[in-house]
């Protein structure tokens, strides 16, 4: 069985949606699933007379999953064993959840350190960097026509969330060299996929790579913790199983993963994601029975002995394990490089660059003809975008103090001042009334002077106040007092719940 690559272009936006779902907003998928383009041969079924089997129904034919191309690579869907410190939007340390151990979770408490799964998306890997970049889509809304009064219909309103055209895309097939020869006489050009094909959407050119080298390397060797060898299985797709009884379920076997007997799964180390769907069947106009699976991105972790082949288990699972492999599904990687490669305390060894995404959005731009609203949208979207920016800066900004030195030192405040600190912050409509009611200093009245300079609070404050008032006075964002505010706010908040964890009022 070869592996054979190819790129899938798209020419109109395309509707791909994640839920059966017929009210309520449906999101679109952020990959095109192998079965789009198995339906796409299918059509011509007839046509393969005795070759239709072999291609159809043996499963010696694999149509994988078409996932965003990146530097000219196919992405991989972000593990859910990634993990980063709330607060730290940008990724700068990424820890791997299979190598955390109790001590390190203990410590982690102590800091007040949270570590919370990194938001979904695709990435690649060039040397000791991971390229991340964000998909694009659009939502419309849609009304159902009337052709009796030849208007929209009453009531008939509908939304369609979908991936933006301009966008490129790789996906794989698996099969032999005659098989696959068979199946790009019907597969290679523009095509049509996802739902609306009748409408303005689904429209794609595909096209075969002659040379593809990919990114994804595997480590093997067995990774250490505290004293036990471990195995990695990263889900390049999603992933059906049966149990013992012949039911699907969510919990696999070490058999569904063709591990050898005596080896077991670490459930503890393991992070997998679920979901579950329903396929539609375009030649009966129906649905099909819900499918559950194991989520692409989810990483199981297998206890393994000192006499496990590496090589001959890669070789096993190469190409997929579990049901409905000709749909593109059961894709692992072992032991990926980006699981693998980590410093000390469970630090993964990779820096995370964002991709400007303004490159996705230029590609679409050359597509769509200027409107006489064009302006309008534009700065609506580039207000967006600075608020998204000043935003970013105002949690930067809090996150550097809460890990400054002299923050540390105030752990004897009480949350109940931080808590008059955060409702002085909340009725104040500029930075300088702000100072003025927490430090500003009237001796003659003792009623107008600052929270922080008389009465109880003044005694827990005296060593902090000055270092806290110049935080206050020397931030600017957009010369917006805004967000000096809701920086007072979310750090008194963010204090008083650091004393609140540690038991105290």
């Amino acid at each position: 069985m070869e592996r054979h690559y190819y790129k899938c272009t798209f020419l109109s936006d395309i509707i791909l949606n994640e839920s059966s779902a017929t009210e309520g907003h449906s999101k679109t998928l952020d990959y095109i699933s192998g079965s789009n383009f198995l339906g796409i041969i299918a059509q011509e079924y007839k046509s393969f007379s005795n070759q239709a089997y072999k291609i159809f129904h043996s499963g010696n034919v694999h149509f994988g999953d078409a996932h965003l191309m990146i530097n000219g690579k196919r992405s991989l869907k972000k593990p859910v064993s990634w993990l980063y410190e709330k607060m730290d939007i940008n990724y700068r340390t990424i820890y791997v959840h299979h190598l955390i151990d109790d001590a390190m979770r203990k410590d982690f408490y102590k800091k007040s350190k949270q570590l919370k799964t990194i938001t979904p998306g695709f990435f690649i890997t060039e040397d000791t960097n991971i390229f991340s970049e964000k998909i694009n889509h659009t939502y419309s809304m849609k009304s159902a026509h009337d052709f009796e009064n030849r208007k929209s219909k009453e009531g008939a309103m509908f939304g369609y969330d979908a991936l933006n055209k301009g966008s490129e895309w790789i996906f794989f097939i698996d099969g032999n060299e005659k098989d696959i020869n068979s199946i790009e006489k019907y597969l290679i050009g523009e095509k049509r996929i996802g739902r609306s094909k009748s409408a303005q959407y689904g429209s794609v050119n595909i096209q075969k790579l002659s040379s593809y080298q990919n990114f994804v390397t595997s480590e093997k060797k067995a990774l250490d913790y505290n004293g036990n060898k471990i195995l990695l299985v990263y889900f390049d797709s999603c992933a059906i199983f049966f149990d013992k009884y012949h039911q699907p379920t969510y919990i696999p076997s070490e058999k569904n993963l063709l591990l050898e007997e005596g080896l077991k799964i670490n459930w503890k180390l393991s992070q997998i994601k679920t979901r579950n769907y329903a396929t539609w069947n375009s030649q009966r106009k129906t649905r099909d029975y819900d499918r559950v699976c194991i989520d692409k991105g989810s990483v199981i972790a297998v206890n393994i002995n000192d006499n496990f082949n590496f090589e001959a288990y890669c070789k096993k699972v190469q190409f997929g394990m579990g049901l409905f492999k000709n749909e593109g599904l059961g894709q692992v990687i072992i032991n990926p490089s980006f699981l693998i490669k980590t410093k000390k305390n469970a630090v993964l060894d990779y820096k995370m660059i964002h991709k400007n995404e303004q490159a996705s959005l230029q590609q679409v731009k050359s597509f769509v003809p200027q409107g006489e609203n064009d302006q309008l949208i534009i700065s609506q979207l580039e207000a967006i975008a600075l608020e998204n920016r000043n935003q970013a800066k105002v949690l930067e900004a809090i996150n550097t103090f809460l890990n400054e030195k002299s923050t540390k030192k105030m752990n004897n405040i009480k949350s109940s001042q931080w808590g008059q600190i955060r409702s002085l912050a909340m009725r104040s409509n500029s930075k300088d009334e702000l100072i003025d009611l927490l430090f500003k200093k009237d001796e003659k009245n003792v009623e107008n002077q600052g929270f922080l300079v008389h009465g109880k609070a003044y005694d827990n404050w005296r060593p902090h106040k000055d270092f806290f008032k110049d935080t206050i006075k020397n931030l600017n964002i957009d010369d917006d007092d805004d967000y000096v505010i809701q920086f007072v706010i979310n750090v008194s908040s963010e204090m008083a719940k650091r004393k609140s964890m540690r038991g105290e009022q």
